[in-house]
C-alpha cells in the first residue's frame, strides 16, 4: 500500500510539474508585438484604437513606425512596471517619438532602425539581459528614474550614441560593443560592477564627475578593452578604477577652465601594448592631498604590465601629468607599479611623493 501511495504522489508530482511548464510556456508564447497606429482621439498607450489588434497586454513588445510624425509624444499611461517584451522603431518612421513616462519592467530590446532620432523617456527595471542598440540613429533615454540592472547584464550596440539622462543603477554590468557610444549625464552608481568598452566602443561623460561616490572610491570598474573613455568638452571626472588594455585610450577634453579634465585615483592598470594620448589637450591630473569639495581623494598606482610576447613592451604617456583638484590645492601622490617600464613624454608637475614600486619609470 505504501508503494502504490508513494507512486501515485510522484504521478501526481510530475504532473503537477508539467502543468506548470506547460502554464508558462503558454504564457510565454502569447506576448505578442503590438504595431502602433496611432488611430485613437488621444495618443495613450491603453487606447486599442492606437495599436494594431488592440491595447498592448502587460509583457507585449512595442513597435512605431510609419504612423506619427515629428514631434509625436506618446503617454505610457499604463502603472509602473508593467512588463515590456521590447521597443523598437522601425525604417518606416517619418519622425521622431517621444514616449513618456512610467518605468517598464523591460524583458527584450530597445532598437532605432529608423533615420531619426527617439526618446525612450521611461525608467527600466531589467528582467532579462538587454539590449540598447542604436543602429541608424541616436537613442535618448531620460526620465526621473533608473535603469536598473537588477541582476542582470546591458548591452549598448549600434553605430549611434545611446545617452542617458537617467541613473544607471542596481547590480549588474554594462558593455558597449564596436561603433556604439554611450553618453551619460545623469550618472553611474556605485553599484554597477563594471564599464567595459570593447574595441571601436565609446564611452563618454557628459557631465561632471557622472561616476557615483568617485571621490571615496566608488567601486565602478572602468574597462577599456580596445576603447575608448573620454570627456564631453567642458566637463571633468574622477576615476577610481580605470584599465586600459588593447589599445584602450583615455582621451581629455578641449579648452576648460579651472578644472582638470580626468582625475585618476586609486588603483590604474595598463596593458603596454596601450597607449595612454590625450589627442586633444593634454592633462590627466594624479589626485590631490589637498582638500576637494570637503573630501580628500587619493594619489594613483599606475599598474603597468609586460606583455607577453609583445617587441614593444612599454607605456608611452603622452598626456601631461599633474597635481588634480583645484587650480593650486595641495599635491598628487604617485606611485609605478608592474614589471612594465613607463615613459612619460610631457612636461609633468606632480608635488607629491612619487614611488617606483617596481619597473622602470622612464621621463623624456
Amino acid at each position: 500500500m505504501k508503494t502504490g501511495n508513494s507512486i501515485s504522489t510522484i504521478r501526481a508530482r510530475v504532473f503537477l510539474g508539467f502543468l506548470a511548464i506547460t502554464l508558462l510556456a503558454s504564457a510565454v508564447s502569447m506576448a505578442e508585438t503590438k504595431i502602433w497606429t496611432g488611430g485613437g482621439e488621444n495618443a495613450n498607450v491603453s487606447n486599442p484604437d492606437n495599436w494594431s489588434g488592440g491595447a498592448p497586454a502587460d509583457g507585449d513588445a512595442w513597435e512605431f513606425g510609419a504612423v506619427g510624425s515629428s514631434g509625436y509624444t506618446i503617454i505610457n499611461d499604463y502603472g509602473s512596471g508593467t512588463s515590456n517584451s521590447g521597443i523598437t522603431f522601425t525604417q518606416d518612421a517619418t519622425g521622431t517619438y517621444t514616449i513618456a513616462p512610467n518605468w517598464t519592467r523591460q524583458t527584450g530590446d530597445i532598437v532605432n532602425n529608423s533615420s531619426f532620432p527617439q526618446n525612450v523617456f521611461l525608467g527600466h527595471e531589467l528582467h532579462n539581459d538587454i539590449t540598447i542598440n542604436a543602429a541608424n540613429e541616436n537613442i535618448n533615454i531620460a526620465q526621473n528614474n533608473t535603469i536598473n540592472l537588477n541582476f542582470h547584464n546591458l548591452t549598448i550596440d549600434g553605430n549611434h550614441d545611446t545617452s542617458l539622462a537617467i541613473l544607471l543603477g542596481g547590480i549588474g554590468t554594462v558593455a558597449i560593443n564596436q561603433g556604439a557610444a554611450l553618453q551619460v549625464s545623469a550618472g553611474i552608481a556605485d553599484s554597477v560592477q563594471t564599464v567595459t568598452i570593447n574595441q571601436g566602443g565609446v564611452l563618454r561623460f557628459a557631465n561632471h564627475d557622472t561616476l557615483g561616490n568617485h571621490l571615496s572610491q566608488s567601486p565602478v570598474q572602468i574597462i577599456a578593452d580596445g576603447g575608448m573613455v573620454c570627456n564631453a568638452p567642458g566637463w571633468f571626472t574622477t576615476i577610481n578604477h580605470l584599465t586600459l588594455k588593447n589599445g584602450g585610450d583615455l582621451i581629455d577634453n578641449t579648452g576648460h577652465d579651472g578644472w582638470l579634465s580626468f582625475q585618476l585615483v586609486n588603483e590604474f592598470n595598463v596593458t603596454a601594448d596601450s597607449t595612454l594620448a590625450a589627442n586633444q589637450i593634454s592633462t590627466i591630473a594624479i589626485g590631490t592631498e589637498g582638500a576637494y569639495n570637503g573630501v580628500i581623494p587619493y594619489g594613483v598606482n599606475f599598474n603597468v604590465a609586460d606583455v607577453t610576447g609583445d617587441a614593444s613592451t612599454d607605456l608611452l604617456v603622452s598626456a601631461r601629468l599633474r597635481d588634480g583638484g583645484r587650480r593650486n590645492e595641495g599635491g598628487g601622490n604617485f606611485n609605478k607599479t608592474g614589471a612594465g617600464t613607463m615613459e612619460l613624454t610631457n612636461i609633468n608637475e606632480i608635488t607629491g611623493n612619487v614611488t617606483i614600486s617596481d619597473g622602470i619609470l622612464k621621463l623624456s
